[in-house]
């Protein structure tokens, strides 16, 4: 086999000249492989001659099926031979393929990145951490009213806070119920504004914006109501298992506290990843950066579906046309995504990473859809982030130690 290598910028191409000989044993393999397979009137299975088997399966499904074993064969022999490891499936050209001659073909590859994993100490992240106010708990504390709120019917205007139920529809179409909340803009912004003032029992026309386009949807009002919410007072605070509104506000705190503080360190640690992968100079060629794009989107895709909505569904939510959303935010995204795998992966490698049986099954039952291959390295990446981070915050302390030392 004669390999002419090329290289191009962030790939590399490869001419790939297979034996004759080469190609003559592919076709004997493929023709002796679909022998076997195929049910020929008058023989036993894959008892025909191969003349029969030829003149019966096709010089062409021959052909294809010679190519396939021919390509499986050579191409991780080019790969092997040329210390490549291809990032994504290659560009593949059959220059000549026919009974005789040799085998022709050229690959563009994108090969894995070579790049220097920097110290983590270089990373600085500068994010105040949380502090709750008094402000946090009385929101905390008026929301745990609302939920014990009880909704009285109202015959006066509605106003901002009064929950309306009503029926929509556009044109002819059948009617839609529901009950919205004036103020939250949870549904369609131009309804808020337009329901404020109705009362049950009124109809009205809304024009709003749907897709660019101005729509008249018909509106009617079923039923208007006020909610009016427990006093803030000890006998509210008994329903959290405490003896005050002293203690609740207490109790409050401390569980905003606990939750700010989770979700500071996870924004840190995203941050963290970010800015690490910002000090590695990762560039792609423009088939690698379709190629993530098209893996992310499917991958989007798949997560949207788990949770019952379609791609569809979701970009009307944010007002984009799926090429909008592909260009604007998912190409960025998944770009972000294959770096971050890129370098985990190499983390991984570098510090000898594993993934034990037992926490790879247990990982397994919880994400059944996925291959055990795609799990796995999934779990190298999450061990390598955390390896990473953990020597980050250390380092981090010390600095800080140091720093206090020499004041």
């Amino acid at each position: 086999m004669q390999i002419e290598r090329k290289d191009l910028d962030h790939q590399v191409e490869f001419r790939v000249i297979v034996p004759a000989e080469k190609v003559e044993n592919a076709i004997l393999k493929a023709t002796n492989k679909l022998g076997r397979e195929a049910l020929i009137p008058g023989f036993r299975k894959g008892k025909a001659p191969l003349q029969v088997i030829k003149a019966f399966v096709g010089r062409e499904r021959i052909k294809d099926e010679a190519l396939s074993l021919l390509l499986e064969e050579t191409v991780d022999k080019v790969y092997e031979e040329e210390g490549i490891t291809p990032l994504f499936s290659p560009q593949l050209t059959v220059e000549q393929f026919e009974e005789g001659m040799p085998f022709v073909f050229r690959l563009i590859v994108d090969p894995w990145p070579k790049f220097e994993l920097p110290p983590v100490e270089q990373v600085k992240i500068d994010l105040p951490p949380p502090v709750v106010t008094e402000a946090d708990v009385d929101r905390t504390i008026y929301r745990l009213r609302e939920s014990y709120a009880v909704l009285i019917p109202k015959d006066g205007p509605a106003e901002t806070g009064d929950l309306v139920t009503i029926k929509w529809r556009i044109g002819n179409e059948p009617y839609t119920t529901e009950m919205l909340e004036l103020g939250k803009k949870a549904f369609l912004p131009e309804f808020d504004q337009e329901l404020l003032g109705v009362r049950s029992g009124d109809t009205k026309m809304i024009s709003v914006d749907l897709k660019g386009e101005r729509v008249e949807v018909e509106v009617r009002v079923l039923e208007v109501k006020r909610k009016e919410l427990p006093a803030e007072n000890d006998e509210f605070a008994l329903n959290f298992q405490v003896q005050s509104l002293e203690e609740l506000r207490e109790k409050v705190r401390q569980d905003l506290k606990n939750y700010m503080e989770s979700d500071y360190q996870k924004q840190v640690k995203e941050e963290f990843l970010k800015k690490y992968i910002a000090l590695i100079p990762l560039e792609f060629s423009e088939h690698a950066q379709e190629k993530a794009l098209s893996n992310y989107v499917e991958s989007f895709e798949e997560y949207l579906k788990s949770t019952g909505r379609r791609l569809s569904d979701f970009l009307n939510q944010l007002g984009l046309s799926e090429e909008e959303w592909r260009e604007n935010i998912a190409r960025k995204e998944a770009l972000q995504t294959l770096k971050e795998q890129l370098v985990l992966l190499e983390v991984a490698d570098e510090r000898g990473i594993q993934v034990g049986e037992s926490e790879l099954r247990k990982a397994l039952k919880e994400m059944e859809d996925r291959e055990p291959e795609s799990v796995y390295a999934s779990l190298r990446r999450k061990k390598a982030l955390d390896e990473l981070f953990h020597d980050w915050q250390v380092s981090a302390l010390l600095s800080q130690k140091e720093g206090e030392e020499a004041k």
